[in-house]
């Protein structure tokens, strides 16, 4: 859980070494890389989401498993794929179809199309594993050290969350990145939040954090409607 509170490289770089040995106890970078893609399938990040309004494909890492546990390397994802994985994460493993639209109707209300989502793949996942990483997660916007800890600490509903930022080229920004679902402990929404060139995860916490308190209406103040532009 410490791991994701503080955004440990070492961790991940440890768990991408271990993860290429072999049944033979031989390191193989193709193996740490078959099984990164095999769990990243399982989420969803090896394909399109389906979405209506169309998005890019997905990009797994090819080559050295250590760093790219760290989501370094080749990866590439969009943001809605990003929401995808998160939803999976929130749902104990179920992952569903992504739709815009969530229902047609007749004038009269009768429903011509319904676009309930579909379960697309059901994860048996260990639940105390999710668990830890959930925790992990929360641990990020309220533990005592977490990441984003000094973003959310005024923000009224839990958030299971996790920063990051991906470097493109050297002579540029890295971009910021935010993904995480809320309330913790029944969540209703996912987000992820990419700032190309962004600088620093900050920004793109600080971007989720206003739009969670849109959704979740915090701090809403009640229009003022006065008469002062009123028609004579």
């Amino acid at each position: 859980m410490q791991a994701l509170e503080h955004s440990c490289n070492y961790f991940f770089y440890e768990m991408g070494w271990r993860l290429s040995y072999d049944e033979e106890g031989n390191y193989s970078d193709a193996n740490g890389i078959r099984l990164l893609g095999e769990y990243a399938g399982r989420f969803g990040l090896d394909s399109k989401t389906g979405i209506e309004i169309g998005e890019a494909s997905s990009t797994l890492a090819e080559r050295d498993a250590v760093r790219a546990t760290i989501g370094q390397g080749t990866h590439d994802f969009t943001p809605v794929q990003l929401a995808r994985y998160m939803n999976t994460l929130a749902n104990d493993g179920k992952m569903q179809e992504l739709n815009v639209v969530d229902k047609i109707m007749e004038k009269s209300g009768d429903i011509v199309v319904d676009f309930t989502p579909k379960t697309i793949i059901e994860n048996n996942f260990n639940q105390n594993h999710l668990d830890v990483v959930k925790k992990g997660m929360l641990d990020v916007t309220e533990g005592s050290s977490g990441t984003a800890r000094s973003y959310f600490a005024d923000f009224p509903i839990s958030i299971a969350g996790k920063t990051g930022t991906a470097e493109l080229i050297k002579s540029r920004a890295s971009h910021a990145i935010f993904t995480g679902f809320a309330p913790y402990d029944d969540p209703t929404v996912s987000i992820a939040t990419v700032i190309h060139f962004g600088y620093s995860s900050k920004y793109a916490a600080l971007n989720s954090k206003k739009v969670l308190s849109m959704y979740f209406e915090v701090n809403k103040e009640a229009e003022n409607y006065t008469t002062g532009s009123k028609l004579n």
